[in-house]
Formats: structure tokens, C-alpha cells, sequence
């Protein structure tokens, strides 16, 4: 149980990081500028600053960081029990060939 309210939280913070990053590069409208006709096309976008995009990265950066560190620390004690029961194995094993 424990596991699987893991991975839903791992999924919702997966999603939370897919919706910032579509926030970085979403382009918004600004007002219609004349196409070449002189007729406003309707269809011009402006970008984020360089400054917002800088510290929305910034942002994202942290917390991508963030999780890959409670990551690597889930991964040590996965690693730490693996070496534990290796070890029963082999202790294991040993006194079957007593």
C-alpha cells in the first residue's frame, strides 16, 4: 500500500512538472499586428521574457533536483535491503551445505 501512495505521488509531481514546463514555453497572444495584405491576421504570439523564462527554469531546475535527490535516497535503501538479503541468502546457503 505504502508503495503504491508512492507512485501516485511520484505520478502527481510528474504531471505538476509537465504542466510548468507547457507554462515556459506557452505562447501567448498579444494584439493582432497587420500581415502582409495590411488585414490582421489574429494569429501573433508574444513569448515570455527572457527574465521569466530564466527564473521559471530556475524553478523547475530546483525541483526536478529536489526529486531526483528523494529518488536517490529511495534508491540507496532499496539497494541497502537488496545487500541485506543477499546476505541471508548466502548465510542462508552456507549452513544448507552444512
Amino acid at each position: 500500500m505504502e508503495n503504491l501512495l508512492h507512485w501516485i505521488d511520484q505520478r502527481a509531481k510528474f504531471k505538476k512538472d509537465q504542466r510548468a514546463i507547457k507554462t515556459v514555453y506557452k505562447y501567448q497572444p498579444t494584439s493582432s499586428q497587420p500581415n502582409s495584405k495590411g488585414m490582421n491576421s489574429g494569429n501573433t504570439f508574444k513569448q515570455l521574457s527572457l527574465k521569466e523564462t530564466i527564473a521559471q527554469q530556475t524553478k523547475t531546475n530546483d525541483e526536478v533536483k529536489q526529486r531526483l535527490d528523494t529518488n536517490e535516497s529511495s534508491l540507496k535503501d532499496i539497494q541497502n535491503k537488496m545487500d541485506f538479503l543477499l546476505t541471508a541468502f548466502d548465510e542462508q546457503n552456507t549452513l544448507n551445505k552444512r
